[in-house]
């Protein structure tokens, strides 16, 4: 039996590996090739360089560097209409002596061009110090997001982001949760299983998926009907995009959740904006199990041009071997023991344990995760989502 379990397992980590080589070299090429010939829509009034630089990689969600002492006293055209990043910034330095040269990570370098070999001493009041100076002009950071979210909801809500889930090293969502004020978490065998909201135990909460209800699967092990909360080990922490945890009620949320609702969320093509490919792999090694456990992770997504459709996979893999060490079934009785070791009991009345059964417990989990999208939106009025989750445990 164990040889059956032992060939299973390795297969399946031999179509994993294969899988994600697959969609590294295929993601990998296409990516390339999409960020060449992404184009935006640019909509920009005649204003100073510096100002429409910025405005621009806004609008482009592209990374612009450029120095301030470099684009000083220059004036940039309006400029309206559909193009790559790159073009539009070198129809904005046109006439100047600026190039721009894309970098290796994608970002657009804006610089000063030299036109003459004889040394030049211009007089400046501005400080030496002020030209090491650089604008790095990018993406929202996740916390500034999560902040923006807490501030327009009309509840008391916290949000976690997946950037935020990624630094640190969760197994799964209850275990990013914990760091979540007012949140706190349950384990079996040193891992995250239920999620407690102020206080209240997991049977209180209300889990949702994309705003939709979530079967409860609290069975898991022994099939012990015991309540109606959620085990959160099923979920690994790669597939969601962020987790809501909503400690106050509204309208529009589904009943019954006393202590709280904690609504999933999974990628969206569209809301990368751009063609992403991301790959991940692990491993631990438990002591007393003696093993290794490995962990890979893959997400790849693909948007238009234009921004009106995309599609993304994602999946997880990973393995968990736990050893439990304990003495169970002891029960207690009046007796005597030998004091002196001459093989009488001549001690007083006392207590001794009987039933002492040793017990050795070995757990082997394979928890796997898939997740697809498909997202077509196109227009402000119109959206459409089709999206899938399942994993297994």
């Amino acid at each position: 039996m164990n040889t059956v379990i032992t060939n299973r397992r390795r297969l399946r980590r031999t179509f994993v590996l294969g899988a994600a080589c697959a969609a590294l070299s295929t993601a990998f090429l296409s990516t390339n090739a999409t960020a060449q010939a992404r184009v935006v829509t640019v909509h920009l009034a005649a204003q100073p360089l510096g100002k429409a630089l910025e405005a621009l990689a806004r609008q482009s969600g592209t990374d612009i560097l450029f120095t301030p002492a470099a684009v000083a006293g220059m004036t940039a055209p309006a400029l309206n209409g559909t193009m790559a990043p790159q073009v539009a910034v070198e129809r904005l330095i046109t006439g100047t002596r600026l190039s721009v040269r894309r970098e290796p990570n994608g970002a657009l370098l804006v610089s000063g061009a030299a036109i003459s070999t004889t040394p030049q001493t211009i007089a400046t009041d501005t400080p030496e110090a002020d030209a090491a100076e650089i604008v790095v002009t990018g993406y929202a950071s996740s916390l500034t997001t999560a902040l923006a979210q807490k501030r327009k909801a009309t509840n008391v809500i916290d949000v976690v982001k997946a950037e935020d889930i990624g630094k640190f090293p969760a197994q799964n969502i209850a275990e990013a949760l914990q760091r979540v004020p007012g949140v706190s978490i349950v384990r079996d065998r040193g891992e995250g299983v239920f999620v407690r909201i102020r206080g209240l135990g997991a049977q209180f909460q209300v889990v949702t998926l994309n705003d939709r209800s979530v079967a409860v699967n609290e069975n898991v092990r022994d099939s012990g009907q015991s309540g109606r909360q959620f085990r959160f080990d099923t979920l690994p922490s790669e597939l969601m995009s962020a987790v809501e945890v909503i400690k106050s009620p509204r309208a529009s949320l589904d009943e019954g959740g006393i202590g709280g609702t904690i609504n999933l969320r999974t990628f969206r093509p569209l809301d990368l904006k751009k063609p992403v490919l991301s790959l991940s792999a692990t491993a631990s090694s438990p002591r007393l199990a003696d093993t290794v456990d490995p962990r890979l992770s893959g997400m790849a997504s693909w948007a238009s041009p234009d921004g009106t459709f995309g599609a993304l996979i994602a999946g997880v893999y990973d393995e968990r071997t736990t050893r439990q060490d304990r003495i169970t079934g002891v029960g207690w009785a009046d007796g005597k023991i030998d004091t002196d070791g001459n093989g009488s009991l001549d001690s007083a009345t006392i207590l001794i344990p009987t039933a002492i059964r040793p017990t050795l417990e070995r757990e082997n989990r394979d928890r796997i995760g898939l997740n697809g999208a498909m997202q077509w939106k196109p227009d402000d009025r119109f959206e459409l989502n089709v999206d899938g989750l399942w994993s297994r445990l």
